[in-house]
């Protein structure tokens, strides 16, 4: 008997991929950019995508659309599900985007990365060629009439809030505490390396759950997740960057020394 139901699942199988035209796997088979040309100062302010998926026979959960805006940040730009019905429709899918922000500068922003992930596990991957060649285009051009953000943010004068961390504490976490500010768009992270003698760095970063235009910011890490090791460390590179994808990096020592005055810590046992 089980030869004879493996044969009938598999005939199913068959019948099914026979009537849809559909591999196994979902694919992106084309669609378009509706908006070649989005002003952020008009509603809805964002693209809007056009994409048609043959789901495949195992279907997919969703996808997403990664890119770069007009000041180089590599942001997600939407997530997208299948239609709910009918499920093996090629049907259009049209999907809007978010990312971007009134403070943009104009330009051209370009589609780097659409991601397909099938309900079996697998991932499907298109590049931007594969994206211009099935959509027509991988990119599209914001309009800005306002004011743009385009200078970086700027940070002042910190502390660093735990000179000695024990990795197997109760408590083994690194934090700083660090003043921001942004004219425009606000602070929307903030980043520093902590670097120990023939060692991987380590990243301590901000957790903002809104964009800072002032104040004092927290940039801790959980060393207890990270291949930190007994020892010194000393944060090595400072980065701010603003909700639109402006960044003030800086590595020189002096810079460092100036903002934490204090730019060692060590890790305990």
């Amino acid at each position: 008997m089980r030869p004879m139901r493996s044969a009938i699942i598999l005939l199913a199988v068959s019948l099914a991929a026979a009537e849809t035209g559909s591999a196994q796997e979902p694919a992106l088979v084309g669609g378009a950019i509706l908006t070649p040309k989005v002003n952020v100062r008009n509603g809805p302010g964002e693209p809007i995508f056009q994409l048609k998926i043959d789901p495949g026979i195992s279907g997919y959960d969703y996808g997403v659309i990664y890119g770069y805006t007009t000041s180089g940040a590599y942001i997600t730009f939407a997530a997208f599900y299948p239609n709910p019905y009918p499920p093996a429709s090629h049907r259009p899918l049209n999907v809007l985007g978010y990312g971007l922000s009134l403070y943009d500068r104009p330009g051209t922003v370009s589609i780097d990365e659409i991601v397909i992930f099938a309900t079996d596990g697998n991932i499907i991957t298109y590049n931007a060629a594969q994206i211009a060649a099935l959509l027509g285009s991988a990119t599209f051009t914001e309009i800005n009439n306002g004011t743009s953000d385009v200078t970086p943010p700027q940070f002042g004068t910190g502390e660093i809030l735990t000179p000695t961390v024990s990795l197997y504490g109760t408590s083994p976490y690194f934090a700083a505490r660090l003043a921001v500010s942004d004219d425009l768009s606000g602070v929307g992270y903030a980043t520093l390396q902590l670097s120990r003698r023939n060692q991987t760095p380590l990243y301590a970063e901000s957790s903002l759950e809104a964009p800072v235009t002032g104040g004092r910011v927290i940039i801790s890490a959980d060393l207890a997740h990270t291949t930190a090791q007994i020892g010194t460390y000393t944060i090595t590179a400072i980065q701010i960057c603003d909700y639109v994808g402006n960044c003030a990096n800086t590595t020189a020592r002096a810079d460092i020394v100036k903002a934490f005055g204090t730019i060692k810590f060590k890790v305990t046992r």
